[in-house]
């Protein structure tokens, strides 16, 4: 019986556990991020800097995180910063306007 008992509290202790995926727009999103920013710092064309920025954008658009959404938007602006090119807000003030997140204002010109 002490058998029985150990192995079924180990099957839920492993069970409880879990391997949760990461949910399929979290990982197009951050892949898509990643990808912008690697092509924006070496160069590459501008249509193909911005077709991975759109595809991180739509993907983070799935989740409905505002917050993320900012922090998007706040990344291509920081990157136009750091090369010198004139930051483009684009969408980020209407993001913040429907859910104001103090901490992303600070980064925020």
């Amino acid at each position: 019986m002490k058998k029985i008992l150990f192995v079924v509290c180990l099957i839920l202790l492993f069970a409880g556990c879990g391997f949760s995926q990461k949910p399929p727009w979290l990982i197009k999103s951050s892949k898509g991020l990643e990808t912008f920013e690697a092509n924006f710092l070496s160069g590459a064309e501008p249509s193909v800097t911005e077709a991975n920025f759109a595809v991180a954008v739509e993907e983070i658009k799935k989740s409905g995180d505002l917050n993320l959404l900012q922090k998007a938007w706040l990344t291509r602006m920081a990157l136009q910063g750091a090369v010198l090119n004139e930051m483009e807000e684009g969408d980020y003030r209407q993001i913040a306007a429907a859910g104001q997140v103090p901490a992303n204002e600070n980064y925020y010109m």
